[in-house]
């Protein structure tokens, strides 16, 4: 996607140009390296025989998990590396743990990009017509939003409806271009067989699948916190930075998000690949709507409901 949404010439011709420079050793570098931590922890949750490792094990297993939507995510948009062919290859080796196919998601978001916060086109809120837009004034509705069921129950929807009824999921992505839909059934009743064969080995007691199929379970609590942070609450009209949250968040946490973090100036200038979205927010950051920390965002939050501080 190389449109510019913000129509404001808040970055010059010549910066946006250094900016949108792709790199293959910076995005290689960084998914070899968080796929040996996801295989790293995997292998404690599954040879652990104690809770004190198990049990914390699994919840960063569940994090790390999570965090696959990152470089998935950017694969997508053919930002992280500079050679289509890598695009392509680590957007499916993302897609495994996150669970989504690669056409799919990318008709999906794009469609968000281009409809951020309308609540009559983009398809993050049509999924759940007035859920999103404004944050739950109900406990119940915010644990709705960020428990994980939300993205758990779309990703296992699509799935059921692309075997049992794919003309009714075709009909229900009126944003996708109609040549991708044959390519997003095949791509999901792939993910779908990988996804199955964790729950039906923990069934038939092979080992380590009952602790891997739990932490992709709960890795979507992570993925609901994260992804909610983005918009909700945010205006529908406006320009794409007043309609788009920016989280300033301790590096470790931005490098495992791949700096989408900086999410606003993302959709200000989504060809802006994931290495230089620091730097794209070094200029634009008078502009930016921000928040400090996913868990004080979340907490506000919760002290507007009535909870306690």
């Amino acid at each position: 996607m190389d449109e510019v949404f913000e129509p404001r010439e808040l970055v010059s011709e010549e910066a946006l140009a250094a900016l949108t420079r792709r790199s293959n050793a910076q995005s290689a570098l960084r998914f070899a390296l968080q796929m040996t931590i996801l295989i790293g922890l995997g292998s404690v949750v599954v040879i652990a025989d104690s809770v004190v490792f198990w049990l914390p094990g699994l919840i960063a297993l569940a994090a790390v998990i999570a965090s696959t939507f990152a470089p998935f995510h950017e694969c997508t948009h053919s930002t992280a590396f500079a050679s289509r062919n890598l695009n392509t290859i680590v957007a499916w080796g993302a897609a495994l743990p996150f669970g989504m196919s690669p056409t799919f998601y990318r008709e999906f978001h794009f469609a968000h990009h281009r409809h951020t916060q309308d609540p009559d086109n983009d398809p993050e809120l049509l999924a759940y017509p007035g859920l999103l837009v404004d944050w739950p004034n109900h406990l119940r509705h915010w644990l709705f939003v960020i428990g994980g069921w939300r993205l758990l129950r779309a990703k296992l929807m699509l799935m059921r409806n692309m075997w049992l009824r794919p003309e009714h999921a075709y009909n229900a992505s009126p944003w996708a271009r109609r040549d991708r839909l044959v390519r997003m059934k095949w791509e999901t009743r792939a993910l779908s067989l990988v996804w199955l064969s964790l729950p039906i080995g923990a069934v038939a007691g092979v080992p380590g699948c009952t602790a891997l199929t739990a932490a992709l379970l709960l890795s979507h609590l992570f993925q609901s916190v994260w992804v909610s942070s983005e918009h909700t609450g945010l205006t529908t009209e406006g320009s794409i930075l007043e309609r788009t949250r920016t989280v300033l968040t301790p590096p470790l946490i931005r490098w495992f998000l791949w700096n989408m973090n900086f999410h606003a100036e993302h959709h200000g200038w989504p060809a802006v690949p994931w290495h230089r979205l620091e730097a794209l927010h070094a200029k634009v950051a008078p502009h930016v709507i921000t928040e400090r920390g996913y868990l004080r965002l979340h907490r506000g939050v919760w002290r507007r409901m009535g909870g306690a501080p």
